[in-house]
């Protein structure tokens, strides 16, 4: 397991994504997104092998990884630790993407390397979800009358 400690670790390897695992197949996602802000630790090697240890929050979850932003340099299919600063609880994941860098932080697509359906805390949609077919609330055709007043 990686220190929590700065500095340098000899002789360190970039650790890779385990056979077969993709964040997408067949140009779908595996699970619904959600926007949420997540305290988070982020730590494992830097590019360089420099040992590090992150605060940050989450951006988009679901239930196979995250969307985070590191201000420290990352590779793809990298492998790092993730820490729910709300629940304890602490995950190996591997870097599916690098995106876009804004200011000194750099958008990190991060999935799990085990199953991990509760690691957020969040009930997410069930796969097959199609928000474009969810029921929708319709309003009665026509307006309830009112009941007529009782004479006294």
């Amino acid at each position: 397991m990686a220190t929590r400690e700065q500095g340098k670790v000899p002789g360190a390897t970039l650790p890779t994504a385990p056979p077969g695992a993709t964040p997408r197949t067949n140009g779908l996602r595996r699970s619904q997104r959600v926007y949420l802000n997540i305290p988070i630790t982020v730590y494992g090697w830097a590019v360089g092998g420099e040992v590090f240890n992150e605060e940050t929050t989450t951006v988009v979850v679901n239930s196979h990884g995250a969307l985070i932003l590191l201000k420290n340099k990352i590779e793809p299919k990298q492998q790092l630790f993730v820490r729910n600063e709300r629940t304890g609880e602490e995950a190996k994941c591997y870097v599916a993407n690098v995106g876009s860098t804004e200011g000194e932080r750099t958008e990190i697509g991060l999935g799990f390397v085990d199953d991990h359906p509760a690691f957020w805390q969040v009930h997410f949609p069930p796969d097959d979800w199609d928000s474009a077919t969810r029921k929708r609330p319709t309003a009665p055709a026509t307006a309830p009358k009112p009941a007529p007043a009782k004479k006294p």
